[in-house]
């Protein structure tokens, strides 16, 4: 099974318990099946499992406390 990495060129070994993955540009091999929670933690962190491309994370934007004057951010004092 081919699992791809977020991050262009990643080469490193890295290991969730029992499983290790060697990526070497980006790209890991491993045989056999990847446990369930492995698989769920790779997906939501944006790899690419098999013929799946990988994607980035959506990054959380904060908003701006000067954009809306009438937005109340936090509670009130």
């Amino acid at each position: 099974m081919k699992i791809t990495s977020p991050a262009e060129g990643y080469t490193k070994q890295d290991r969730y318990g029992e499983t290790v993955l060697d990526f070497k540009d980006g790209v890991a091999e491993f045989d056999g099946d990847l446990p369930h929670a492995v698989r769920q933690y790779l997906v939501g962190a944006g790899y690419g499992i098999g013929s799946k491309k990988p994607t980035l994370p959506e990054q959380a934007v904060e908003p701006d406390p000067h954009a809306d004057p009438h937005v109340q951010l936090g509670t009130p004092l």
